[in-house]
């Protein structure tokens, strides 16, 4: 998959990253490559940018499952794995027959639109879709749709665990909140209530019955909050930023 450069900011990624300890432990099972060949580590990032913080030094022989892949920084492409031992994080391509496996894994996703429809469980079978983004500067802009009425746009954001929306679609949605969680943003460590939304659909792939943040935490008028993992985990992702598309696969 042909793509362009782009590059996430370490402070956005701090910002928008809530509770990221967590997130390890509510990823479904994913396809896994073959182990780390013998005597060789590899480091986890928070985000695609090897200044941003290590999460984890992998042990040689540790398995990993792909979640996603984007290209970053200076044209290198960049894997984000779970590992065996349950730690989520970004991986650099290297010239080394795990990130090949890896590599060769994403390159069989197509990446042509497909006029597709979902069970009601945003199952997507054998067949996989390219959903229309917008490029924001450094920011991915996806639209969803919530509840299958309303439209909104969410930043794109791997490092986030949890899906996020404003006050103002809060509001629009008629959401009671059930209570609330501890966040971390670059300001310190915030409480936000936390409410439920029926479903949330991104270009026919949907996911039903879930627990959102709710906080305002861009002034940019076009972002509605972030669609985080807790969305993502359910599919293959790829990010094809030279054609502006997202492609979601079955996982």
């Amino acid at each position: 998959m042909k793509s362009t450069r782009t590059k996430f900011p370490a402070s956005a990624v701090v910002f928008i990253s809530l509770i990221f300890f967590s997130v390890c432990n509510t990823y479904s099972q994913a396809a896994s490559v073959n182990s780390i060949p013998a005597m060789s580590e590899i480091q986890l990032f928070l985000a695609p940018d090897e200044s941003s913080v290590v999460i984890a030094t992998l042990k040689p022989g540790e398995a990993l499952s792909p979640i996603a892949d984007i290209l970053a920084g200076e044209g290198i492409r960049w894997y984000l794995v779970r590992a065996k031992s349950g730690a989520l994080g970004w991986m650099k391509q290297k010239n080394t027959a795990e990130s090949k496996k890896i590599d060769n894994f994403f390159k069989a996703l197509p990446v042509e639109p497909l006029d597709i429809s979902t069970d009601s469980s945003g199952n997507l079978g054998s067949r996989t879709i390219s959903v229309p983004v917008e490029m924001d500067g450094t920011w991915i802009v996806v639209p969803v749709t919530f509840n299958r009425a309303l439209r909104a746009h969410l930043q794109l954001d791997t490092g986030a665990s949890v899906t996020m929306v404003s006050s103002r679609i809060a509001n629009k949605l008629g959401l009671s909140t059930l209570g609330s969680r501890r966040g971390v943003t670059v300001g310190g460590i915030i409480t936000v209530p936390t409410a439920r939304v029926n479903s949330l659909n991104v270009g026919g792939a949907e996911v039903n019955d879930m627990v959102v943040s709710i906080h305002d935490f861009s002034p940019h008028p076009r972002i509605d909050g972030l669609l985080g993992m807790d969305f993502l985990k359910h599919f293959l992702v790829s990010l094809d930023t030279h054609r502006k598309l997202l492609v979601l696969g079955p996982r």
